[in-house]
């Protein structure tokens, strides 16, 4: 909800030097690779979403993994989604997984 998000976004700017902090971290955690570590980071009550994961994150997995099928035998394709929609029990990676896919990690170097 708007009036929700115009709280988060007093909150983020009153409290700028926490959330400073809290997105280096997590930018460290991105480039470590733990998408595990990235979504407790994301879904947790400090990120200001916690009450709308279902809305923002999940939902849209589980949608978009039913269109990954029928996109991808009309040609191949990539697929690219936010990092906080990678991990957790509902995360594309394990979705595809339930559904037969077998994932495998691109390391960074």
């Amino acid at each position: 909800p708007f009036d929700e998000q115009a709280k988060e976004l007093v909150k983020t700017i009153q409290s700028l030097g926490k959330f400073k902090q809290l997105m280096e971290e997590m930018i460290k955690v991105y480039k470590q690779q733990d998408i595990d570590q990235l979504h407790d980071m994301t879904t947790n009550e400090d990120s200001g979403v916690s009450n709308h994961t279902d809305i923002l994150l999940y939902k849209r997995n589980h949608n978009w993994v039913k269109q990954f099928p029928v996109i991808a035998t009309a040609h191949p394709t990539l697929f690219a989604v936010g990092a906080a929609h990678l991990g957790g029990e509902e995360g594309v990676i394990n979705l595809l997984k339930k559904q037969g896919y077998t994932v495998r990690a691109l390391h960074n170097k």
